[in-house]
């Protein structure tokens, strides 16, 4: 604690708590935002990389000089973190670009054959990566 503030170590943890809410991210407009949103705390909560390494890949498709002055066109952001999310798992060898492809079509397929206000489940048995 310094200041009166508790301190956190981002490498480890998230910067964030689960049910906290942070008007600084933009809303989910599709449900697939909230799902990569929400893959990518588990990856990080299971130790696939550490929130200085996304935060690193996610600010080099955000920053000023990549996006422009331009305003930016809507779901700009979460295409943003897909991609970014796909390089890091790519590059610390998590997931090859097919797996990724393949764990989001095996997502489309689930979330087309789930009624609608029911969650939305993956194959019984089957990792994400």
């Amino acid at each position: 604690m310094q200041n009166g503030k508790v301190q956190m170590e981002y490498s480890t943890a998230t910067p964030f708590r689960l049910g906290e809410a942070r008007n600084d991210l933009p809303n989910f407009d599709e449900p697939w935002q909230a799902y990569v949103f929400s893959l990518t705390v588990a990856l990080v909560e299971s130790g696939k990389f550490d929130w200085p390494e996304w935060i690193s890949s996610f600010g080099c498709l955000r920053s000023p000089e990549v996006l422009g002055s331009d305003e930016e066109e809507p779901g700009a952001y979460y295409e943003h973190w897909i991609q970014s999310l796909c390089g890091i798992l790519q590059e610390k060898g998590v997931a090859s670009i097919a797996e990724v492809t393949s764990c989001a079509e095996r997502w489309r397929r689930a979330y087309l054959a789930t009624p609608h206000g029911h969650p939305v489940k993956l194959e019984a048995g089957k990792p994400i990566f």
